[in-house]
């Protein structure tokens, strides 16, 4: 460290350094100057490392601040999550508990935790469709089939000569 004063302490000259040669050929006196003057030294360069360690203790505490924001990032981010996930399940749930057509799974919102509020909707839903069936339909392409239509000259003729008539 060069002996240039700092901010913090300033070194005095003697106004009149002739007034008092005797004393400044005191030993005594050089000494006490030059131990002064070494005091100064290790006092700036005491300053520069404190200075050194408030930065690093200032950079530790960032460094410690970032991974406080990582941290509370990652937890927001968990509990959006969990939300979106709470969600889904109520969604299904009601999917399932009101066997809604899955045509119509589209018009259940999937933002919506509140399994009472999907329930609400799937219901409406399922009333504007109306009853479903019973049961599985018929194929009418299976079994015996009615007799076609007859035409009036056929029914005519079937009242008169009777239907093995025809054959």
């Amino acid at each position: 460290m060069s002996d240039e004063p700092t901010g913090d302490v300033q070194e005095t000259e003697p106004a009149d350094t002739s007034t008092d040669t005797a004393q400044a050929d005191d030993p005594r006196v050089t000494k006490a100057n030059q131990e002064a003057a070494k005091y100064r030294r290790e006092l700036r360069a005491r300053e520069a490392e404190l200075e050194k360690l408030r930065a690093a203790a200032q950079e530790a505490e960032d460094a410690k601040l970032s991974d406080l924001e990582k941290a509370n990032k990652a937890a927001t981010d968990a509990a959006a999550r969990a939300d979106q996930l709470a969600a889904q399940v109520a969604r299904y749930k009601v999917i399932a508990k009101t066997q809604l057509p899955e045509e119509l799974h589209e018009f259940l919102p999937e933002g919506i935790a509140d399994e009472s509020a999907l329930l609400e909707r799937a219901e409406k839903l399922r009333s504007a469709l109306g009853k479903p069936p019973a049961g599985p339909r018929p194929d009418p392409g299976q079994g015996p089939r009615p007799p076609s239509p007859q035409s009036e000259d056929d029914a005519l003729y079937e009242s008169i000569y009777g239907p093995a008539a025809q054959k």
